[in-house]
C-alpha cells in the first residue's frame, strides 16, 4: 500500500543505496551506537510497557 510519501521515500531508498560509503559508515554507526541502550534495556527490563495503549504509555 503507497500512501502520499512512498514516492520520496523509494528516491532517498534509491539514493542512499548508491552511496556505498554512506551505507558502511551508517552501519557503523548504528551498531555503536545502539548497543549500550539494549544493554540498558535488558539489565533494567525495560523491554515493554506495564500499560496499555498510547494513554497508558503517556
Amino acid at each position: 500500500m503507497d500512501d502520499v510519501h512512498e514516492s520520496a521515500r523509494r528516491r532517498h531508498r534509491a539514493k542512499r543505496q548508491k552511496e556505498e560509503e554512506s551505507n558502511i559508515t551508517s552501519s557503523r554507526r548504528r551498531h555503536f551506537g545502539e548497543t549500550p541502550f539494549a544493554v540498558i534495556k535488558v539489565i533494567l527490563d525495560l523491554r515493554r510497557f506495564l500499560l496499555r495503549g498510547i494513554e497508558g504509555v503517556e
